[in-house]
């Protein structure tokens, strides 16, 4: 058997639905780094699993502010994990 893509997951996320989750951005670079665990962050990756627009230093986001939809966590649940068939 050769080594493919593997199928993508569905996430199902469980909340009560008056419940608001907002993510608050404590800059630790952890969201950055580790890219290399999926290829949807491929095309963000630096070649050492960080993202090209982390700056190692600082630890904020070069490009913060114009970032791509799959960086702006609240903006990405609501518009690709909020759905009623994400939610049970």
């Amino acid at each position: 058997m050769g080594e493919g893509p593997q199928p993508v997951q569905t996430l199902v996320v469980q909340h009560a639905s008056s419940t608001s989750i907002v993510f608050t951005c404590t800059k630790c670079g952890l969201c950055c780094k580790n890219l290399d665990k999926s290829m949807v962050y491929a095309h963000l990756d630096r070649g050492d699993g960080t993202c090209i627009n982390f700056d190692s230093h600082s630890h904020i986001c070069k490009i913060y502010s114009s970032r791509p939809l799959i960086c702006r966590v609240d903006d990405f649940y609501e518009q690709n994990l909020s759905a009623p068939e994400f939610i049970e």
